[in-house]
């Protein structure tokens, strides 16, 4: 008798693992999952930036975020995000997601929302955002070329870009590496470039009237192979918002980065570095610090 319920509890199991596995493999990825229904344009605006050279060339699929799938390009010095389209909707899908412990909001994704949050981004600051090219879905660009994605799988599939919502970004480090890096050599004066140009960003984003809401620098943030900092998620930037809210943000990153310092890196005089980059931040050497990272 238990052997027997056994076996029926692994026949009904097995489904549910194979799922698992192939979610953990895959990232759950297939190409229904970004293209976008008709109903669902919503921008205006036309594209930003040029396509890169090997735009052609087959992506590779890297890995996936909350609100995107992510591919590296060929010669590995760009990625193109494609929104979930999927979690637009309040289907069986999303809640499964919610059930294996995704960090996704309670609230759907909104493909309007994440089309304005790049906008802004790209608007506050075009050199600063990675960004080189941005397709938001309703825009008329010219014809685009087709572009093949292959899959953790090894799977291709030839995707009219039209028919989906993209952005690519430059290719770039995580910001903690580049910091785990800087504590490792014991190389304080990068150390504080790195955070220096890091703290700039978010204080000219707030120049520009505009906030990033979810900048954590040690899991969104990323270091370009010329040293430039900017945001790899720029999914959640907003205009509304107040200078109270901004200073609290501000000074919790400051403190944050403080802490991971302090912590890695006992005998590093990170205070003395913290304080002269936030003196500099408030003089006229803004420019001075940012030529020395870039």
């Amino acid at each position: 008798m238990k052997k027997r319920i056994f076996v029926i509890a692994l026949f009904f199991s097995l489904p549910v693992f194979s799922t698992i596995l192939w979610h953990q493999i895959t990232g759950g990825f297939c190409v229904s999952k970004i293209l976008i229904a008709r109903e669902l344009a919503t921008s205006p605006r036309s594209t930003f930036g040029a396509l890169p050279e090997k735009f052609e060339a087959p992506w590779t699929y890297l890995g996936k975020g909350r609100q995107t799938y992510v591919f590296l390009s060929s010669d590995g010095k760009y990625v193109i995000k494609f929104f979930r389209i999927h979690l637009t909707s309040r289907g069986v899908a999303s809640h499964f997601d919610a059930l294996r412990g995704s960090s996704l909001r309670k609230e759907p994704k909104k493909l309007g929302d994440w089309i304005e949050s790049t906008f802004l981004a790209i608007d506050a600051s075009p050199k600063k955002s990675g960004i080189v090219y941005f397709q938001p879905y309703g825009a008329k660009p010219s014809p685009l070329p087709s572009l093949t994605l292959v899959d953790a799988l090894g799977r291709s599939y030839l995707l009219d870009g039209r028919n989906t919502s993209f952005l690519i970004q430059k290719k770039a480090t995580l910001f903690k590496e580049v910091l785990d890096q800087c504590i490792r050599d014991k190389n304080s004066e990068k150390l504080g470039q790195c955070i220096a140009q890091y703290l700039l960003l978010q204080k000219r984003l707030l120049e520009n009237g505009v906030m990033n809401k979810d900048p954590c620098p040690f899991r969104n943030t990323g270091v370009s192979e010329n040293g430039e900092v900017f945001d790899l998620d720029v999914g959640r930037y907003t205009k509304h918002f107040d200078q109270k809210e901004w200073k609290a943000l501000f000074d919790r990153l400051r403190h944050s980065l403080n802490r991971y310092v302090k912590k890695h890196w006992a005998s590093c005089d990170d205070d003395r570095v913290l304080e002269a980059i936030l003196k500099d931040l408030s003089s006229s050497k803004e420019k001075q610090i940012d030529a020395k990272v870039s």
